[in-house]
């Protein structure tokens, strides 16, 4: 009697927190972000600056540099598109998530997406989940012919604190309510997979922070993806999103590609013709 007195109460309290959540949902708006001179811009890099590790970030500056140069002669299908998507509730901005999309091999990353830890719990699932809706209707109407979704979550490794595991357990969530929007899963690729060094690092040596690399495909069976795949999977990653999407100055744009090019021969070097996912 007392376990039916305790569940009911879970049920009441579950209740009020959808019916509160509608109320701030109300509140919450999710907007794309299309001009350079958008009012919103300065809260937005503010956001970005504090919820972000800066070995992951790139620079404030090129995160919206490509609404400066959509005026570009390269051919549209072979132009990196981008979106920018914020949420806001009243003054503020809430959340953020950056998306960019290769039409020449129709893959799409995810390269950011967080939700303000300042702000109170109703608003921070509310704007979660609002937000990744958002982007499932944004795929499906403008960037409808993709193959699969591609995002890199940082490892959680021994040695490292509580918090730090636990967020990359939280990133981890995020993304996989995303594969739940598009009908699918998120697969975990099995290979050693290390972020490379952004473009404006001292030196190009080394390898950046090993990563879980993530992959959300439209069509998917099996415990496995061809070799292919992941190598066209990583030239996209690291030719076009890392290599075209960072202002890099000309005498050391040579020498990040072939920085990126090490990179790729030593991913690829480890795989088999098939790769197991998880």
């Amino acid at each position: 009697m007392g376990l039916e007195v305790i569940t009911g109460g879970i049920e009441v309290a579950g209740k009020l927190f959808e019916s509160f959540g509608s109320v701030i949902g109300r509140r919450i708006n999710i907007k794309e972000l299309k001009k350079s001179n958008d009012r919103h811009i300065d809260d937005i890099l503010d956001l970005y600056e504090r919820i972000f590790k800066a070995e992951h970030k790139i620079p404030g500056s090129d995160l919206i540099a490509w609404l400066q140069t959509r005026d570009t002669t390269e051919p549209a299908e072979e132009r990196i598109q981008q979106c920018l998507l914020f949420a806001k509730r009243k003054s503020a901005v809430v959340g953020v998530l950056k998306a960019l999309y290769c039409p020449q091999s129709r893959y799409v990353l995810v390269s950011y997406l967080g939700i303000d830890k300042q702000s109170d719990t109703v608003s921070r699932k509310v704007a979660r989940k609002m937000m990744i809706s958002f982007f499932a209707r944004f795929l499906n109407r403008k960037w409808k012919d993709y193959r699969g979704i591609v995002f890199e979550i940082e490892t959680a490794l021994p040695g490292m604190v509580k918090a730090e595991k636990d967020e990359c357990r939280a990133r981890l969530r995020l993304f996989r309510d995303i594969a739940t929007q598009q009908n699918s899963r998120a697969l975990h690729i099995k290979m050693d997979y290390h972020q490379p060094k952004m473009a404006d690092e001292e030196n190009y040596t080394g390898t950046g922070r090993k990563m879980t690399l993530m992959f959300i495909p439209k069509k998917h069976s099996g415990d496995f993806i061809a070799k292919a795949i992941v190598e066209n999977l990583l030239k996209f990653l690291l030719f076009r999103v890392y290599g075209t999407t960072q202002t890099i100055s000309g005498r050391r744009k040579e020498a990040y590609g072939k920085y990126l090019n090490g990179i790729y021969k030593l991913t690829v070097n480890q795989l088999t013709e098939h790769v197991d996912v998880e």
